[in-house]
């Protein structure tokens, strides 16, 4: 007689038929609307998700490190702007010192010049007066001339 307790597995059941054959029946709300998806559909949406974000995050990454090398790039031109800048304005000052040692240097001359022209106007004007007591001793004279002849 055979016992009811056999030590041998029962057989397994036909791999097209079954319960399982579509995937896990655990059906779980996504909150997408009215779709529900298995837990291994969620697992490769999830893995899709995450190498999407993976792929936008070393697309940020690669912003920020471009806009890192602008920002150097930036912060060195400033840099050298205010090196520029600070440049100019020593020369600005140095300008503005020549330019007063020049309205300095300058004053005496134009004093002089004033001075010189003044005394040539006045020569020029004695010279004109003489020259006209000239004419009239020589009209005096052609007169006196004509008297006594």
């Amino acid at each position: 007689m055979k016992s009811s307790l056999s030590t041998e597995p029962p057989p397994p059941p036909p791999k097209s038929s079954g319960y399982l054959t579509e995937g896990a029946t655990v059906k779980i709300d996504t909150g997408y609307k009215t779709n529900r998806l298995s837990v291994l559909e969620q697992l490769d949406q999830a893995n899709k998700d995450l190498i999407m974000e993976k792929e936008r995050v070393a697309s940020l990454e690669k912003e920020i490190a471009e806009q890192m090398e602008i920002r150097k790039m930036l912060e060195y031109r400033i840099e050298e702007n205010e090196r520029h800048l600070q440049f100019l304005e020593t020369l600005q000052q140095e300008n503005e010192q020549l330019r007063k040692q020049l309205v300095n240097a300058q004053a005496p001359y134009e004093d002089k010049i004033k001075e010189l022209t003044l005394e040539l106007a006045r020569s020029r004007l004695e010279e004109t007066k003489a020259k006209q007591e000239l004419v009239g001793l020589k009209i005096e004279l052609l007169v006196d001339k004509k008297k006594n002849q």
